[in-house]
Protein backbone atom coordinates (compact mmCIF):
# COMPACT_ATOMS: atom_id res chain seq x y z
CA UNK A 1 0.00 0.00 0.00
CA UNK A 2 2.83 2.43 0.65
CA UNK A 3 4.03 2.19 -2.78
CA UNK A 4 0.74 2.73 -4.30
CA UNK A 5 0.34 5.83 -1.87
CA UNK A 6 3.61 6.75 -2.92
CA UNK A 7 2.61 7.09 -6.73
CA UNK A 8 -0.24 9.15 -5.89
CA UNK A 9 1.46 11.17 -4.09
CA UNK A 10 4.42 12.29 -6.61
CA UNK A 11 1.09 12.78 -9.20
CA UNK A 12 -0.04 15.39 -6.43
CA UNK A 13 3.55 17.29 -6.00
CA UNK A 14 3.45 17.04 -9.82
CA UNK A 15 0.11 18.59 -9.99
CA UNK A 16 0.90 21.29 -7.30
CA UNK A 17 4.07 22.15 -8.62
CA UNK A 18 3.19 23.52 -12.46
CA UNK A 19 0.02 25.29 -10.58
CA UNK A 20 2.23 27.08 -7.98
CA UNK A 21 4.68 27.66 -11.39
CA UNK A 22 1.54 29.57 -12.83
CA UNK A 23 0.77 31.49 -9.53
CA UNK A 24 3.50 32.88 -8.25
CA UNK A 25 5.94 32.43 -11.45
CA UNK A 26 8.28 35.87 -11.48
CA UNK A 27 9.53 36.10 -14.70
CA UNK A 28 8.49 39.32 -16.64
CA UNK A 29 5.20 38.78 -18.39
CA UNK A 30 5.88 38.10 -22.34
CA UNK A 31 3.76 40.29 -24.71
CA UNK A 32 3.36 39.00 -28.62
CA UNK A 33 5.81 41.37 -30.66
CA UNK A 34 3.24 41.20 -33.41
CA UNK A 35 -0.06 39.28 -34.21
CA UNK A 36 0.35 35.83 -33.65
CA UNK A 37 -1.78 32.50 -33.78
CA UNK A 38 -2.71 30.38 -31.05
CA UNK A 39 -0.26 27.85 -30.65
CA UNK A 40 -0.92 24.36 -31.46
CA UNK A 41 1.47 22.90 -29.34
CA UNK A 42 3.25 23.02 -26.18
CA UNK A 43 6.16 20.83 -26.10
CA UNK A 44 7.04 22.01 -22.71
CA UNK A 45 3.48 20.94 -21.39
CA UNK A 46 4.04 17.16 -23.68
CA UNK A 47 6.60 16.34 -21.11
CA UNK A 48 4.86 17.07 -18.04
CA UNK A 49 2.12 14.76 -19.71
CA UNK A 50 4.05 12.01 -20.16
CA UNK A 51 5.35 11.81 -16.64
CA UNK A 52 1.99 12.10 -15.23
CA UNK A 53 0.86 9.37 -17.81
CA UNK A 54 3.60 7.33 -16.26
CA UNK A 55 2.66 8.06 -13.04
CA UNK A 56 -1.07 6.79 -13.86
CA UNK A 57 0.10 3.55 -15.78
CA UNK A 58 2.15 2.47 -12.74
CA UNK A 59 -0.23 3.45 -10.41
CA UNK A 60 -2.96 1.34 -12.48
CA UNK A 61 -0.74 -1.78 -12.62
CA UNK A 62 -0.02 -2.15 -9.29
CA UNK A 63 -3.74 -1.75 -8.47
CA UNK A 64 -4.18 -4.79 -11.11
CA UNK A 65 -1.78 -6.83 -9.44
CA UNK A 66 -2.40 -6.18 -5.61
CA UNK A 67 -6.44 -7.04 -6.92
CA UNK A 68 -7.40 -3.75 -5.61
CA UNK A 69 -9.92 -2.46 -4.98
CA UNK A 70 -11.17 -4.75 -1.64
CA UNK A 71 -14.94 -5.80 -2.20
CA UNK A 72 -16.00 -3.07 0.00
CA UNK A 73 -14.66 -0.53 -1.13
CA UNK A 74 -15.52 -1.77 -5.05
CA UNK A 75 -19.54 -2.23 -3.59
CA UNK A 76 -19.38 1.46 -2.13
CA UNK A 77 -17.89 3.12 -4.43
CA UNK A 78 -19.96 6.31 -6.07
CA UNK A 79 -19.76 5.63 -10.06
CA UNK A 80 -16.48 7.87 -9.32
CA UNK A 81 -14.78 5.92 -12.32
CA UNK A 82 -15.17 6.90 -16.16
CA UNK A 83 -14.15 9.75 -18.10
CA UNK A 84 -12.16 10.95 -15.77
CA UNK A 85 -9.38 13.30 -16.71
CA UNK A 86 -6.52 14.50 -13.93
CA UNK A 87 -4.99 17.97 -13.11
CA UNK A 88 -6.09 20.69 -15.35
CA UNK A 89 -3.38 23.29 -15.68
CA UNK A 90 -3.84 26.63 -17.33
CA UNK A 91 -1.66 27.09 -20.21
CA UNK A 92 -0.94 31.02 -21.30
CA UNK A 93 -0.28 32.14 -24.77
CA UNK A 94 1.34 35.89 -24.92
CA UNK A 95 -0.55 38.58 -23.84
CA UNK A 96 -1.96 40.50 -26.46
CA UNK A 97 -2.31 44.29 -26.00
CA UNK A 98 -6.00 46.37 -26.05
CA UNK A 99 -6.62 49.83 -25.11
CA UNK A 100 -5.48 50.27 -21.53
CA UNK A 101 -4.64 46.91 -21.13
CA UNK A 102 -4.00 43.34 -22.28
CA UNK A 103 -5.77 39.77 -23.04
CA UNK A 104 -3.98 36.64 -22.16
CA UNK A 105 -5.39 33.56 -24.11
CA UNK A 106 -5.68 30.43 -21.38
CA UNK A 107 -6.74 27.19 -21.66
CA UNK A 108 -7.16 24.38 -18.78
CA UNK A 109 -4.99 21.27 -20.37
CA UNK A 110 -5.22 17.81 -18.58
CA UNK A 111 -2.43 16.15 -16.94
CA UNK A 112 -3.86 12.99 -18.10
CA UNK A 113 -6.53 12.81 -20.16
CA UNK A 114 -8.24 9.63 -19.24
CA UNK A 115 -7.95 8.23 -16.10
CA UNK A 116 -8.43 4.57 -15.20
CA UNK A 117 -11.31 3.95 -13.21
CA UNK A 118 -9.59 2.08 -10.78
CA UNK A 119 -6.77 4.45 -10.15
CA UNK A 120 -9.95 6.91 -9.97
CA UNK A 121 -11.68 5.17 -7.18
CA UNK A 122 -8.13 4.98 -5.64
CA UNK A 123 -7.60 8.67 -5.42
CA UNK A 124 -10.73 9.17 -4.35
CA UNK A 125 -11.65 6.86 -1.14
CA UNK A 126 -7.71 6.23 -0.13
CA UNK A 127 -6.43 9.59 -0.18
CA UNK A 128 -7.49 12.70 1.88
CA UNK A 129 -8.46 14.93 -0.44
CA UNK A 130 -7.53 12.81 -3.24
CA UNK A 131 -10.13 13.47 -5.33
CA UNK A 132 -8.56 16.99 -6.23
CA UNK A 133 -7.35 17.14 -9.21
CA UNK A 134 -9.96 14.98 -10.54
CA UNK A 135 -12.61 16.10 -13.06
CA UNK A 136 -14.81 14.82 -15.38
CA UNK A 137 -13.98 14.79 -19.11
CA UNK A 138 -16.90 17.38 -19.85
CA UNK A 139 -14.98 19.74 -17.62
CA UNK A 140 -14.95 22.26 -20.66
CA UNK A 141 -11.24 22.63 -20.47
CA UNK A 142 -8.67 22.06 -23.30
CA UNK A 143 -10.26 25.77 -25.21
CA UNK A 144 -9.47 28.72 -25.47
CA UNK A 145 -10.96 31.97 -23.66
CA UNK A 146 -9.12 35.15 -22.72
CA UNK A 147 -7.74 36.90 -19.30
CA UNK A 148 -8.71 40.40 -18.87
CA UNK A 149 -4.76 41.84 -17.80
CA UNK A 150 -4.53 45.52 -16.59
CA UNK A 151 -1.96 47.89 -17.94
CA UNK A 152 0.50 46.90 -15.35
CA UNK A 153 0.04 43.21 -15.62
CA UNK A 154 -1.50 42.68 -12.78
CA UNK A 155 -4.15 39.38 -13.37
CA UNK A 156 -8.06 40.74 -13.28
CA UNK A 157 -10.87 38.94 -12.14
CA UNK A 158 -12.65 38.23 -15.06
CA UNK A 159 -12.71 35.91 -18.36
CA UNK A 160 -13.75 36.83 -21.39
CA UNK A 161 -15.35 33.92 -24.15
CA UNK A 162 -17.63 33.84 -26.95
CA UNK A 163 -20.88 32.45 -27.64
CA UNK A 164 -20.31 29.35 -29.08
CA UNK A 165 -23.76 28.43 -29.55
CA UNK A 166 -24.42 31.53 -31.32
CA UNK A 167 -25.84 31.13 -35.33
CA UNK A 168 -26.24 33.82 -37.56
CA UNK A 169 -29.34 34.53 -38.51
CA UNK A 170 -30.21 35.80 -41.85
CA UNK A 171 -31.09 38.64 -43.36
CA UNK A 172 -28.57 39.89 -40.67
CA UNK A 173 -26.56 43.76 -40.83
CA UNK A 174 -23.73 45.19 -39.39
CA UNK A 175 -23.29 44.05 -35.66
CA UNK A 176 -25.97 41.18 -35.90
CA UNK A 177 -22.96 39.46 -37.64
CA UNK A 178 -20.73 39.59 -35.13
CA UNK A 179 -20.02 36.28 -32.92
CA UNK A 180 -21.02 37.95 -29.36
CA UNK A 181 -18.01 38.17 -26.45
CA UNK A 182 -19.34 37.55 -23.27
CA UNK A 183 -17.37 38.63 -19.96
CA UNK A 184 -17.93 36.70 -16.58
CA UNK A 185 -16.60 36.61 -12.89
CA UNK A 186 -13.78 34.07 -12.26
CA UNK A 187 -14.04 32.13 -9.42
CA UNK A 188 -10.08 32.41 -9.25
CA UNK A 189 -7.86 32.83 -6.03
CA UNK A 190 -5.18 34.35 -7.93
CA UNK A 191 -6.68 37.79 -9.40
CA UNK A 192 -4.72 40.55 -8.21
CA UNK A 193 -7.28 42.96 -8.47
CA UNK A 194 -11.39 43.33 -9.10
CA UNK A 195 -11.95 44.80 -12.92
CA UNK A 196 -15.16 46.86 -13.62
CA UNK A 197 -16.80 45.88 -16.92
CA UNK A 198 -19.78 47.58 -16.90
CA UNK A 199 -17.24 50.75 -16.87
CA UNK A 200 -15.79 49.26 -20.10
CA UNK A 201 -16.12 52.12 -22.92
CA UNK A 202 -16.83 51.22 -26.27
CA UNK A 203 -13.02 51.83 -27.49
CA UNK A 204 -11.74 49.32 -25.00
CA UNK A 205 -14.84 46.98 -25.97
CA UNK A 206 -14.35 47.09 -29.95
CA UNK A 207 -10.74 46.78 -28.73
CA UNK A 208 -10.80 43.40 -26.96
CA UNK A 209 -13.55 42.29 -29.55
CA UNK A 210 -10.82 42.77 -32.30
CA UNK A 211 -8.33 40.78 -30.25
CA UNK A 212 -10.18 37.96 -29.43
CA UNK A 213 -11.65 37.41 -32.87
CA UNK A 214 -8.50 37.51 -34.44
CA UNK A 215 -8.54 33.23 -34.72
CA UNK A 216 -12.18 32.88 -34.58
CA UNK A 217 -11.35 31.27 -38.48
CA UNK A 218 -9.92 28.08 -36.56
CA UNK A 219 -13.20 27.41 -35.92
CA UNK A 220 -15.83 28.30 -32.90
CA UNK A 221 -15.12 24.60 -31.40
CA UNK A 222 -11.51 25.68 -30.33
CA UNK A 223 -13.21 28.33 -27.91
CA UNK A 224 -14.97 27.91 -24.59
CA UNK A 225 -18.82 28.83 -24.11
CA UNK A 226 -19.38 31.75 -21.87
CA UNK A 227 -21.27 31.07 -18.73
CA UNK A 228 -25.04 31.80 -17.88
CA UNK A 229 -25.02 35.06 -16.18
CA UNK A 230 -22.21 36.87 -18.62
CA UNK A 231 -22.64 40.20 -19.39
CA UNK A 232 -21.85 41.44 -23.05
CA UNK A 233 -18.95 42.84 -24.04
CA UNK A 234 -19.43 43.29 -27.86
CA UNK A 235 -22.04 43.73 -29.33
CA UNK A 236 -23.23 45.53 -26.12
CA UNK A 237 -26.81 44.54 -27.36
CA UNK A 238 -26.05 40.35 -27.27
CA UNK A 239 -27.70 37.91 -25.38
CA UNK A 240 -26.29 34.33 -24.59
CA UNK A 241 -27.91 31.32 -26.60
CA UNK A 242 -29.50 28.89 -23.97
CA UNK A 243 -28.61 25.66 -23.94
CA UNK A 244 -30.50 23.11 -26.20
CA UNK A 245 -31.25 21.44 -22.73
CA UNK A 246 -32.38 24.59 -21.14
CA UNK A 247 -34.58 25.05 -24.26
CA UNK A 248 -36.40 21.93 -23.99
CA UNK A 249 -36.67 22.00 -20.62
CA UNK A 250 -38.11 25.20 -20.89
CA UNK A 251 -40.75 23.88 -23.45
CA UNK A 252 -41.55 21.03 -21.05
CA UNK A 253 -42.43 23.27 -17.94
CA UNK A 254 -44.36 25.85 -20.46
CA UNK A 255 -46.08 22.33 -21.67
CA UNK A 256 -46.94 20.94 -18.75
CA UNK A 257 -47.95 24.24 -17.20
CA UNK A 258 -50.54 24.82 -20.06
CA UNK A 259 -52.11 21.26 -19.32
CA UNK A 260 -52.72 21.91 -15.87
CA UNK A 261 -54.70 25.19 -16.68
CA UNK A 262 -56.74 23.17 -19.36
CA UNK A 263 -57.49 20.74 -16.62
CA UNK A 264 -59.11 23.27 -14.43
Amino acid sequence: MAALTDLALRLRLQRNRLLEQDAFGTEEPIIEPEALPLPQFDHEFDYEQRRAGELIEALDHALRSENWPPPAAASGGDGAGGNYVYGLIPRRAPMRQIVRGFLQPVRYVPLVESVPENVALFLRIMLPGGDDGLEREEHGGVKWHFHYIDVHHRRSDVILSFDTRWKIVEPAKGLDRLRPLFVERHAHGKSKFTAQPGRWETAKRTSMYEICSRDLHKGVEHFRCAKNGSDAVWPRHATLTPHASSQLNAGRTAGSGKGKKNGR
